[in-house]
């Protein structure tokens, strides 16, 4: 097609255009074509753009960046020379203050000795020797500063006034030959003038450098050379003002001292431009050095009598002016050696700024070319598909893959379909290769945490398993021990096994099981608290203080445990040994309650608080930098996961606070869980009336975790009047047939015919026949299968001995029946009205005989024999007599009341003896006991 023919084309077929038209037509040209002004504009991009190659394209696209790019690598280049050019004058400034440092020795000298000359005739023979030397010194100096005249305006300056001092050297020399005026009247400052103007030239070479590290060590050099003619002044005026065997006069302490302190002061200041190990090295130094003049400065400085002559002072300051002056000489070194670096690393950057510009001029020539190559219209297309891949789909499908598992990994299909054989379609096919490899390795990493996951899980539910066990044994062995010492290690064990298994549960946690452990009933707030620090390493160190006595629902209890033990666990690691970590409640408005976890160690910075606390808000995924902070991640995941609000605060006295926010649907009131309770009987004792029970109910209790807080012990039921009449004898078939049986058989049958003492049966219950039960178990199980032992082992005990009763002892007296409704029990089956037991006469006790002698001497003992008369019913009157209504059977609320007391009773004595290991009510091994 021709370029006419295109043209036309485009004119007719762009809808653009064709709009323009339109709008044309509306606003009065009939003809429908364009404005000669857009037409031109139209124009002017077709032909420049249009057919134009990519090439061509992509040069006019970069072209204005390019000159951009040389024009600010010119003027790089030209800072670069800059740099360059500053750095040679320091180099050469240095070199000069090298110099001038010589010249400075030589004219302190020089005055020195001006100085003993006036006061020794042996010293008029080297001042002319320190003349010449100061004159070569000078000579060198002027030379040196050829180079650096025009380096500016400051160097200009300060080489003036060296040239003016140098030109009235001469005077001076006059004035110190015919000593006059005096040296300390003016001849040593004449000395002093032209030095200050040699170490302006060390000091202007800092005013010109850009680098930091050079103009540290030129103010280095300038405080030590200063120090150097402070000393030099100390020995010149000290040599003049000394007289041997005679006291100090005031004006030579005043200046000696004056000099002294402007040395230290001025040495302090050279030290601190200098890393400690330097520091040191030069301390010692000009300690060692202070040590040759320490005796006649101390004279001085105290006013006592000079025992040094002129000579030996003028020796000793001698010395130490050269430790410093060598001193003075290494930092001279050091600023030439480092701006001589810096001089070269300006170049060398220099030279690397120009070699840039054209790198960047040739590279970006380069990426043009390949750049051309790459824009055509399949790759705008690959681009828009990536990019959908890229930031929606592959993602979402990521997701998919986390949430469905690695098998959804399997569904995977191309996302982009090659266009040709061509480079696009290779980079197609790639692309797509990338899509499925990503895809693949998410289904692996899916899996992998699947797997691990699973690891984590059974090897938790073996460590559980083999702790519950182990708890279960350890139990077995606290109750069998009897010595305390070993009963306080099993304790520690039991304790450190209880550990385990919160560390086993963390990893439950993180593997994602939703359920730990199963609990079936509330637990107060105070015994959720005592199980978290039962479960902390350092729990002698945990402070309680007041609980309310709110309930935690049961699906809540052990995880809040969980949390709560490891905030206090943190609390006391990050802690001192001898603080204690406080646990307090407050209640929440609305509802709720925050229990709060307060220690006393050093505190956490501001930034790391807030990066916790938004971890704790945040759960998110686990990391490296999460497996540091294990505990806080599971107190992030239970939290979270019941909708507890933990928060980390600094403590008003130091410390941390860790603040836990139960919601109001977790807390419900003691009350509500006792609404199936039945009110008690009228004219009872509330506080005394056992709860109804039949035996055909198995005894209940409510489980909480560590130690549970059951009902107070409920008090024998008081009756209407106190009946003063004992309780008469029930018959043997009553005793054994009528009693409630507790576990499928009658317990107490096989024990009818023992003769046990009334206050013993008023107390037993069928837990105390030594069966136990698996719906019951609780921390308290030892102390009530401890009781259960005992009185077993009583009842043996007492079979035994009836069995070696003689033959002739008085007759078995039938068992009774009490229950918990008082301490006079009525006979069974009695149907007379109260009235009439209660004041019934009784009768007095008669005159006891003398009891009868064994064989052995020893009396034999008579059941009843001191018993009341008519206190115990006659069985063989039993018939004739009405028979009361049987009592009232012992409630298992009222059997566990005083259960959960002899339990309250055995957590007091282990916290007593430092033992007390909480259990919780939902270990699998416990209930089985």
């Amino acid at each position: 097609m021709t370029r006419t023919a295109r043209t036309g084309r485009g004119a007719s077929g762009n809808p653009k255009r064709a709009r323009a038209a339109q709008d044309a037509r509306e606003q009065g040209n009939p003809s429908g074509e364009a404005s000669p002004r857009e037409g031109t504009r139209t124009s002017i991009w077709h032909t420049l753009l249009h057919d134009r190659s990519v090439r061509a394209r992509v040069a006019a696209l970069v072209i204005v960046p390019l000159l951009g790019t040389l024009v600010l690598g010119a003027l790089f280049f030209k800072n670069a020379l800059d740099d360059a050019g500053a750095a040679a004058e320091v180099e050469e400034l240095a070199s000069v203050g090298v110099t001038a440092t010589e010249l400075l020795h030589r004219i302190q000298d020089e005055r020195d000795v001006s100085a003993l000359a006036e006061v020794e005739a042996t010293g008029v023979g080297a001042v002319a020797g320190a003349r010449d030397a100061t004159d070569t010194a000078l000579s060198e100096f002027m030379g040196s500063l050829d180079p650096v005249r025009d380096a500016g305006s400051s160097t200009e300056a300060s080489i003036a006034a060296v040239e003016r001092e140098v030109e009235n050297l001469e005077r001076y020399r006059a004035e110190r030959d015919e000593a006059s005026p005096e040296f300390d009247a003016g001849g040593a400052s004449a000395y002093h003038d032209l030095a200050e103007a040699v170490r302006g030239i060390v000091i202007v070479s800092g005013t010109a450098v850009h680098d930091g590290q050079t103009a540290r060590l030129i103010t280095a050099l300038d405080n030590i050379s200063q120090a150097v003619e402070s000393a030099s002044m100390e020995r010149s005026l000290v040599t003049y003002h000394l007289t041997p065997g005679e006291e100090t006069s005031s004006a030579l302490t005043t200046s000696a001292v004056s000099y002294r302190g402007e040395q230290d002061l001025l040495i302090d200041r050279f030290l601190a431009n200098y890393d400690s190990g330097q520091t040191e090295s030069v301390s010692g130094r000009i300690a060692a050095a202070d040590e040759l003049t320490a005796t006649t400065f101390g004279e001085i400085q105290e006013g006592d009598e000079l025992s040094q002559s002129h000579e030996q002072w003028y020796e000793a300051a001698t010395q130490r002016l050269d430790v410093l002056r060598e001193i003075e000489a290494e930092s001279a070194a050091a600023v030439v050696d480092n701006a001589s670096s810096a001089a070269n690393s300006a170049r060398a950057t220099a030279i690397l700024s120009a070699v840039a510009v054209l790198a960047v001029l040739a590279l970006t020539v380069f990426l043009t070319i390949v750049v051309a190559r790459s824009i055509v219209g399949p790759l705008s297309r690959l681009r828009g598909a990536a990019e959908q891949t890229a930031s929606k789909d592959l993602p979402a499908f990521v997701e998919r893959i986390r949430k469905d598992g690695p098998a959804a990994a399997r569904a995977s299909t191309e996302v982009i379909t090659p266009e040709g054989n061509d480079e696009i379609g290779a980079v197609t096919r790639a692309f797509n290769d990338v899509h499925s490899q990503a895809i693949q390795i998410a289904g692996d990493q899916a899996l992998l945490r699947q797997n691990l996951d699973t690891i984590v899980v059974n090897l938790s539910r073996r460590t559980q398993s083999l702790v519950d066990r182990q708890l279960g044994e350890l139990e077995g062995l606290e109750q069998r021990e009897r010595d305390p010492d070993q009963l306080s290690t099993l304790f520690r064990i039991d304790h450190m096994a209880t550990r385990v298994r919160r560390h086993a549960e963390s990893l439950l946690v993180l593997a994602g099981v939703q359920e730990m452990r199963k609990q079936t009933s509330s637990a107060p707030v105070l015994d959720v608290v005592r199980t978290a620090v039962g479960e902390v390493e350092q729990y002698p160190r945990v402070k309680f203080g007041v609980m309310p006595t709110d309930l935690v629902t049961a699906g809540a209890v052990d995880d809040i445990a969980h949390m709560l033990a490891e905030l206090i666990d943190n609390a006391t690691e990050f802690s001192a040994p001898s603080t204690p970590v406080r646990v307090t409640s407050q209640p929440l408005l609305g509802g709720g309650l925050r229990i709060s976890v307060a220690d006393a160690g050093l505190g956490i910075p501001t930034d790391q608080l807030e990066a916790l606390n938004s971890r704790l808000a945040d759960v998110g995924d686990i990391d490296v930098a999460t497996s540091r902070t294990l505990g806080l991640y599971v107190v992030a995941r239970l939290s979270a996961k019941h909708g507890i609000r933990v928060r980390l605060e600094p403590g008003s006295a130091g410390g941390t606070v860790a603040q836990v926010d139960i919601p109001a649907n977790l807390i419900h009131s003691p009350l509500d869980s006792q609404a199936d309770v039945p009110p008690p009987a009228v004219n009872e004792d509330p506080l005394h009336t056992p709860a109804p029970w039949t035996p055909s109910e198995p005894p209940r209790r409510h489980a909480a975790p560590t130690q549970s807080r059951q009902p107070e012990p409920a008090l024998p039921t008081r009756t209407e009047e106190w009946s003063m009449q004992a309780p008469e004898e029930l018959s043997t078939e009553y005793s054994r047939d009528r009693l409630p049986d507790f576990t499928g058989e009658n317990t107490f049958a096989t024990a009818a015919t023992d003769n046990d003492s009334p206050i013993f049966e008023s107390v037993r219950s069928a837990w105390f026949s030594g069966e136990t039960s698996s719906d019951w178990s609780s921390p308290a199980d030892a102390g009530w299968r401890r009781a259960a032992e005992v009185l077993r082992s009583a009842e043996e005990a007492a079979t035994a001995r009836r069995t070696q009763r003689p033959a002739d002892s008085a007759p078995r007296r039938a068992r009774t029946t009490s229950t918990g409704s008082g301490w006079a029990s009525r006979p069974a089956g009695s149907d007379l009205p109260r009235t009439e037991i209660d004041t019934a006469p009784i009768q007095t006790s008669p005159e006891v005989p003398a009891p009868a002698m064994n064989a052995s001497g020893l009396p034999v003992r008579r059941r009843g024999a001191s018993l009341v008369p008519g206190s115990i019913s006659d069985p063989a009157a039993g018939a004739s007599t009405s028979r009361r209504p049987a009592p009232p059977t012992k409630s298992a609320d009222s059997v566990s009341s005083t259960l959960a007391s002899l339990q309250r009773g055995v957590g007091r004595g282990r916290q007593e003896t430092g033992g007390w290991v909480p259990k919780r009510p939902s270990d699998p091994e416990r209930s089985k006991q």
